[in-house]
């Protein structure tokens, strides 16, 4: 029997935020990566090479950043990596397995024999990426790609079916046992039956291979709403362990650049998300929505918007307390320019009175002495400067008062 699974992998390999592949910015990526050869090709260069809508069989808009097919020795299987510029790549692996059709069975081994094949392919997927990393303008990526693979998600499988094993029974219990713990178990009469070709709702799949152009549009669907899945949980794990980090962090300015980074992250996934969706077709799009459905998507995206408003709330708070920061800084600059003032103030009448009295030349336009100058030309220095510094403290005082109860 025939398994086609499908593994996400998180890389570090992913395009910063803005570089879409409607951007203008996008051709310099293009430009960048190799060559299309037998292992290697760019769907985007096809795409938006020809006009928008021109084929509705294919899609118009893709989020892959390349496709890379390694070559298969003989009884290896067949391995097919889809590279996105979100930072996650799916792998897709064909595996073909004897043996009795026991659900439980098979689910195990199929899982199993896909991370085998991964462990086998990871150094030299790692190699690719970095040298895709190389390629690329500098500008373009949102980090350094060294970090190793992770494979952290599930893996999706999906059985493949003819239409002669419909109609042997064993197949037939083995469909049934396959899907009965998805979200739709009773797709597998519907299945069997004729009625339809495909069961696709929650991890383990049934696929009726009628058509090569029909399967490719199943498969495909399977492929881009993994990828999307992958892309908004990781995005919500990260800008989770973010808000977890930085909500109460004294560091403001980063905490506040890394809440931004991984709100605008968020939300142009979202912004993705929903143009990929107004290119696919019809038929395609109500495939995607079906299995988004039965995986809950909807609450997966609204927890992410709710990181995405608390996080700004808290970048609201942080420029608050900058404004508020700055504030208390220049009314203390002003508050000591002042106090300054008066300090300067009281040794000047000091100054200019007892200058006035000792040299009466300079008054000569007056009638006589002034009766304020001769009083504070009287004053001891001492009591003079004492008196300014307690003017300035009782100021002082006032001022902290009107600040703490304002």
């Amino acid at each position: 029997m025939q398994f086609q699974t499908y593994a996400p992998i998180s890389t570090a390999l992913h395009l910063r935020v803005g570089c879409d592949p409607r951007a203008s910015s996008y051709r310099r990526v293009l430009d960048a990566l190799p060559e299309d050869d037998g292992t290697f090709r760019v769907p985007n260069r096809a795409a938006l090479a020809a006009a928008e809508f021109e084929d509705l069989s294919e899609d118009g808009y893709d989020l892959r950043l390349a496709v890379w097919t390694p070559p298969a020795k003989e009884g290896e299987a067949a391995i097919c990596y889809h590279i996105y510029q979100t930072g996650v790549t799916i792998a897709e692996t064909v595996l073909d397995i004897e043996g009795p059709p026991d659900a439980e069975h098979l689910e195990q081994e199929v899982q199993r024999r896909t991370r085998a094949v991964l462990a086998a392919h990871e150094e030299r997927l790692h190699a690719l990426l970095l040298d895709l990393a190389a390629r690329l303008p500098r500008d373009l990526l949102r980090d350094e790609p060294r970090d190793r693979l992770s494979t952290g998600n599930w893996i999706s499988r999906a059985a493949i079916l003819t239409d002669a094993d419909r109609k042997d029974p064993a197949v037939e219990a083995f469909v049934e046992d396959w899907l009965r713990h998805t979200i739709r178990p009773e797709d597998a009469e519907a299945v069997l039956s004729g009625r339809c070709d495909h069961s696709m709702t929650w991890l383990n799949y049934v696929v009726v291979r009628t058509s090569e152009e029909r399967f490719e549009q199943l498969t495909s669907v399977m492929r881009i709403s993994q990828a999307v899945w992958t892309a908004q949980d990781r995005l919500n794990k990260t800008l989770r362990e973010t808000l977890s980090v930085n909500l109460h962090s004294p560091k403001i300015r980063e905490a506040a650049e890394e809440l931004r980074a991984g709100r605008a992250r968020m939300q142009m996934l979202r912004i993705q998300y929903e143009t990929l969706q107004g290119y696919m077709n019809r038929e395609k799009l109500r495939l995607l929505e079906d299995i988004m459905d039965g995986w809950g998507f909807s609450r997966l995206m609204t927890l992410g918007e709710r990181m995405v408003a608390l996080a700004s709330a808290r970048i609201d708070e942080i420029q608050a307390q900058r404004a508020e920061r700055g504030s208390l800084v220049t009314d203390l600059i002003l508050v000591g320019i002042g106090l300054i003032a008066v300090l300067e103030l009281s040794l000047y009448l000091t100054e200019f009175s007892r200058e006035m009295l000792t040299r009466p030349a300079l008054g000569y336009n007056d009638e006589r002495v002034s009766d304020i100058l001769s009083f504070f030309a009287g004053v001891d220095a001492d009591t003079m400067f004492g008196s300014g510094l307690a003017l300035v403290t009782i100021l002082g005082l006032i001022y902290v008062y009107w600040k703490t109860r304002r």
